[in-house]
């Protein structure tokens, strides 16, 4: 559904081109296919501290519909736009915390780089790729000399901002350490607790989509349309969703769309899709 947005939107504001580089390859190794995603988008060896916004402004689209609550997880389409290729990634609305966020973007990444080197996704393992892509190998080598027991990795998630299970696994991929440290960590985080809520989590916030939300917001706030007409331009379009839904999926305040005085949803006719989107 979010493709049929975006045609919408570009018929009044230009997105960002997706960006990607054209040398990746099926025989690239793990760490060849990160350094080269890392050096096209200009990016040093240091800490991401928001993929969302290097994802958006590199022509990856995101939203971020509640898909968590339904039993889905985040996923990444590939869809042709007036006839352009473009990426779009759905997140799920309440993962809040920025180390989540980047690694499920991270994530999400690598089925964009498995697609662009011709690789089949059962033989491309997304979590390591996402943990090279961003733990980059020689610099954050240098930042495990010293770390040894779990309160470690507490210190390392504040400059990394990723969660520290992907910081023990990618220890764990340099061979800092051995199978039986990564085990014995991974169950020191379970008794902690840790693999529910890793600490840091509610102090360190994440960014939310933005592309999509300013665009809609560009649309109303100078008058092109109001928030009915552009629910209505999309049911036109083929896209028959509540004013609440399309809110909830573009991350935008409670009722802009909704009609004044009356209920959201007696005013909207929803339709089943017979075509996936």
């Amino acid at each position: 559904m979010t493709h049929k947005i975006i045609s919408f939107i570009e018929s009044y504001i230009q997105f960002p081109a997706i960006n990607l580089p054209d040398n990746l390859s099926k025989y690239d190794d793990m760490e060849t296919l990160a350094t080269k995603m890392r050096r096209h988008w200009g990016l040093g060896d240091g800490p991401i501290g928001n993929m969302v916004t290097l994802l958006e402004v590199n022509g990856i689209s995101i939203s971020s519909m509640n898909v968590e609550k339904r039993g889905a997880v985040s996923f990444t389409q590939k869809q042709s736009i007036d006839r352009n290729s473009r990426y779009l990634v759905c997140l799920g609305n309440d993962r809040k915390s920025a180390t989540i966020r980047n690694f499920d973007l991270a994530y999400e990444l690598a089925y964009i780089v498995s697609v662009e080197a011709g690789i089949p996704s059962k033989k491309f393992s997304k979590e390591e790729f996402a943990c090279a892509f961003l733990l980059p190998k020689e610099t954050f080598f240098e930042d495990l000399a010293n770390v040894e027991e779990l309160n470690d990795y507490v210190e390392l998630k504040k400059k990394w901002i990723v969660p520290i299970s992907a910081m023990i696994l990618r220890a764990y991929q340099l061979e800092v350490i051995n199978y039986k440290k990564y085990m014995y960590l991974m169950r020191e985080m379970e008794k902690q607790g840790w693999l529910k809520k890793e600490p840091l989590d509610d102090n360190i916030k994440g960014t939310s989509p933005a592309l999509l939300k300013k665009s809609v917001e560009m649309l109303i706030d100078n008058n092109i349309m109001s928030g009915t007409e552009l629910v209505d331009n999309l049911a036109n379009c083929g896209l028959n969703l509540y004013p609440d839904d399309i809110e909830n999926l573009l991350g935008l305040k409670d009722k802009m769309l909704s009609p004044k005085n009356s209920s959201k949803r007696d005013n909207v006719t929803k339709v089943n899709f017979k075509k996936k989107k």
